[in-house]
């Protein structure tokens, strides 16, 4: 994690398909087989790409700030 207040965001877009939050344990190669693994299925990015495209409104940042989103990508939630 970058920073503690990021990761209830990361966490969030992971759970709901949008994006990959990588554990702050893993170690050089980790991250690099990580990246790897992901550069490597363009499936994957696509299908990323397109759950994450769902979370947002397209009205902007001052309307769809990161607590709406997280809102958006949590099951149930809307």
């Amino acid at each position: 994690d970058v920073s503690a207040n990021q990761t209830a965001i990361a966490e969030a877009l992971h759970t709901a398909g949008a994006a990959r939050h990588l554990s702050a344990d893993l170690d050089p190669i980790g991250i690099r087989d990580s990246i790897g693994s992901f550069s490597a299925v363009a499936a994957l990015r696509r299908r990323l790409s397109e759950r994450a495209r769902g979370l947002i409104d397209g009205l902007g940042a001052k309307i769809d700030s990161s607590s709406r989103i997280i809102a958006r990508a949590k099951p149930g939630q809307a």
